[in-house]
């Protein structure tokens, strides 16, 4: 009998500690007994609901407040999205996204009471005349709740076939302080020789060695950038 009710507990526990989200409970072995160590798995995020809201986030079918984090994975079963929750609140949703062989993180915000506080966001484009290269255009970052704390923008072009090109880029914002688009601050120092064309600043008319040696530059100078030859 002892062993069946052994058996029984077994399994029950088993089914506990593998039902996404459901809560395993250890006791500590200290003076204060009531004291528990909550451990959570992972969910898919369509079992979560309240994510947009950012608040007040439950498993599907339950009532009860959501600790823990969901993804979302693509056809590779790569991990494409990743929330962390804590009491029902959205604390961090990370993005990425698949680059040639290469995943990149395109997303990765921090939240407090349902506001974004910290974190980045990045957006791609490719040479425009020449789709063999793939590269970040546009950085904008989050800091203590302040959108586009530093933030910049990146445009390539391939003005003929492997021959005259053209980079320009600007710097929106740093350190929370905007930048008027044609304010000598708001162009990059490895622009050596630019002009600004309406709302960039623009280097015409250049190598391709040229191009490699500004790209590489920036690489250096804007927090985030980087650029991909498409093999």
């Amino acid at each position: 009998m002892k062993k069946r009710v052994y058996l029984l507990l077994t399994v029950t526990i088993g089914v506990i500690m593998i039902s996404c989200g459901r809560k395993s409970i250890d006791k500590e072995t200290t003076e204060e007994t009531d004291k528990k160590e909550v451990k959570v798995t992972d969910c898919i995020c369509s079992e979560i609901s309240g994510l947009d809201a950012g608040k007040g986030i439950t498993k599907i079918g339950s009532k009860d407040l959501y600790t823990g984090s969901c993804l979302e994975k693509d056809q590779n079963d790569s991990i494409v999205r990743k929330v962390e929750i804590k009491n029902g609140w959205l604390i961090r949703e990370i993005l990425r996204e698949k680059i040639q062989k290469d995943y990149v993180t395109t997303k990765d915000w921090q939240f407090e009471n349902g506001k974004i506080m910290n974190g980045f966001e990045i957006k791609f484009d490719q040479y425009q005349n020449n789709p063999n290269y793939n590269f970040i255009s546009e950085y904008s970052e989050y800091k203590n709740g302040v959108y586009g704390f530093n933030s910049w923008k990146v445009d390539l072009n391939e003005l003929s076939p492997g021959g005259a090109q053209s980079v320009s880029a600007i710097i929106t914002k740093k350190n929370g302080v905007d930048y008027y688009s044609n304010d000598e601050r708001s162009k990059p120092k490895c622009l050596t020789n630019p002009e600004f064309n309406m709302t960039i600043w623009l280097q015409n008319d250049i190598s391709p060695e040229e191009t490699s040696k500004i790209l590489n530059c920036l690489k250096g100078e804007l927090t985030h950038f980087n650029y991909w030859k498409i093999k």
